[in-house]
């Protein structure tokens, strides 16, 4: 009986170990927390986010420091309020219905646009804030000629999706795949930087007002 209670005790032990709070509030943001491998996802709370939201690269609880990897399932869903959004080249996933409802939401904040184009975004549920936004921030830049730098080898599905507010799109010998739907909004010049074109998902790859 004793070694079936110290068994309890210790797995007990090892579940919070692993998940530290599903909802743990930083500096007015949510995170679900794992411990385990000192990540943080962006979650939902009582209260709906509004304004200026800047994601961190990194946060600090109680005494461990955790990397922001995840906007998890939902976590600004219906936040009518929010206006911009700010999120950190370590996010390597959004989830679902993420930005869905977000209707005020005008401007996107990145710091890496190889991070970006790397995001596994999906197709009808508004994972992708670019949705909504009319301006893409690039280090603080408003990115007008869009530039995809050559450490890009593949461009996610969806990565700029419903965004038209590009003057110009160049996409350099680099990049070997560019996703399905991953500019279907694009009406400007885009240029091509290799004599091979890089393989498109599909003929929606590019708006049919894009002058390829």
């Amino acid at each position: 009986m004793k070694t079936l209670k110290t068994f309890a005790t210790m797995a007990a032990m090892l579940l919070c170990c692993v998940i530290v709070n599903a909802q743990t509030l930083v500096d007015g943001i949510y995170y679900s927390l794992n411990s385990s491998s000192a990540t943080a996802t962006v979650t939902y709370g009582s209260t709906k986010y509004s304004g200026d939201i800047v994601i961190p690269e990194t946060i600090t609880y109680g005494e461990n420091v955790y990397t922001v990897t995840v906007i998890g399932t939902s976590a600004f869903n219906n936040c009518y309020n929010l206006k911009s959004i700010t999120i950190p080249k370590t996010v390597t996933s959004i989830g679902s219905s993420a930005f869905s409802g977000c209707s005020a939401l005008s401007s996107v904040y990145i710091s890496s646009l190889e991070a970006w184009c790397n995001i596994p975004f999906s197709k009808y549920d508004n994972s992708n804030p670019l949705s909504y936004a009319e301006n893409l921030y690039l280090n603080g830049n408003l990115v007008t000629d869009l530039e995809i730098p050559n450490t890009v080898t593949k461009i996610k599905d969806y990565a700029f999706k419903d965004f038209d507010y590009f003057t110009s799109v160049t996409i350099p010998e680099s990049v070997t795949s560019i996703g399905e739907e991953a500019f279907n909004s694009v009406g400007c010049e885009v240029k091509f930087l290799s004599s091979t074109p890089a393989t498109l998902a599909s003929t929606s790859c590019f708006s049919s007002n894009a002058v390829l």
